[in-house]
C-alpha cells in the first residue's frame, strides 16, 4: 500500500505546477539563449550598437504574454491552469529576461540608459496591450460565429418546411 501511495506522488509531483513551471522554463531559457546567439546582447553591446538581443526577447514576451492572457480569458477558460504556469510562468518567464536588461542599463551612458530604459518600458506596453487585444478580440471572435451559428440553427428549426 505505501508502495502505491509513494508512486501516486511521485506522479503528482511530475504533473504538478512544479513540473509545468520548470519545462516551461527551461524551453525559454534554451530559447532566450538562441536568440543571444543570433543578435548583439549583453552589456559590451554598447560598444557597437543597442543590445537587441535583450530587447527582442523582452517584447515578444511581452506581446506573447499579452496575447497569452487574452486567449486564456476568453477562448480556452476551462484550460487546466498548468497551461497557464508551462506557457506564462516557466516559458515566457524565463525567455525574458529582468536581469540582462538591468545589467544592459548600468552598463549604458547616462542618455542611452535613460533612452534604452524608458523606451523598452514603453514598448514592451504597447507589446502587452497589443497581444492581449489580439488575444481577446481572436477569443471574442470565436464566441461570435457559435453565437450565429446557433441563431442560424434556431432558425432554420422554427421555420416552416415548405410543403411540395
Amino acid at each position: 500500500m505505501r508502495e502505491r501511495n509513494r508512486a501516486g506522488q511521485l506522479a503528482r509531483r511530475l504533473t504538478g505546477p512544479y513540473a509545468a513551471v520548470f519545462a516551461g522554463g527551461c524551453a525559454g531559457t534554451a530559447l532566450r539563449a538562441w536568440i543571444g546567439e543570433l543578435l548583439p546582447g549583453g552589456a559590451q553591446a554598447w560598444a557597437c550598437a543597442i543590445p537587441w538581443a535583450t530587447l527582442a526577447v523582452n517584447l515578444a514576451g511581452a506581446f506573447l504574454l499579452g496575447l497569452l492572457a487574452g486567449l486564456l480569458a476568453r477562448r480556452f477558460r476551462r484550460a487546466d491552469p498548468r497551461v497557464r504556469l508551462l506557457l506564462g510562468t516557466g516559458f515566457l518567464g524565463s525567455f525574458t529576461t529582468y536581469g540582462t536588461f538591468a545589467a544592459e542599463v548600468e552598463a549604458a551612458t547616462t542618455a542611452q540608459a535613460a533612452a534604452y530604459a524608458a523606451g523598452s518600458i514603453a514598448c514592451g506596453l504597447l507589446c502587452a496591450w497589443g497581444g492581449l487585444s489580439l488575444g481577446t478580440r481572436a477569443g471574442r471572435g470565436n464566441a461570435r460565429q457559435r453565437s450565429a451559428g446557433r441563431r442560424d440553427q434556431l432558425a432554420d428549426e422554427s421555420e416552416p418546411e415548405a410543403s411540395a
